[in-house]
């Protein structure tokens, strides 16, 4: 379990978190890109997370080892988990209209 009462990254500003194995550093990123449910608030660009339907544009993730990042069976859950913070008919929309991209 992650606990913070403050973390604030300002404009332009570059920070590296770093930590043994298992400490939650990627449950922290993905907290952030809300790719696992979580408790607390979370804010960019001073909106919080969940009202921005753009944030996820502005986020990527490397896993250490990138051959290993893919966490779902289909190319459909690997593009629809990314609009998770949209309603089911929504993320199922947006990924219907970038899988006919690839056609």
């Amino acid at each position: 379990m992650l606990s913070f009462s403050d973390l604030e990254i300002g404009l332009g500003e570059w920070i590296t978190i770093t930590g043994a194995n298992g400490s939650g550093k990627t449950t922290l990123l993905e907290s952030i890109m809300q790719l696992i449910k979580y408790q607390g608030d979370v804010y960019f660009e001073n909106q919080h997370l969940t009202k921005i339907k753009h944030a996820a544009k502005h986020m990527y993730l490397v896993y250490q080892n990138p051959e290993l990042q893919f966490i779902t069976n289909s190319v459909y859950d690997e593009i629809n988990i990314h609009f998770n913070h949209l309603s089911k008919d929504q993320s199922d929309d947006e990924t219907i209209q970038l899988l006919k991209l690839l056609d």
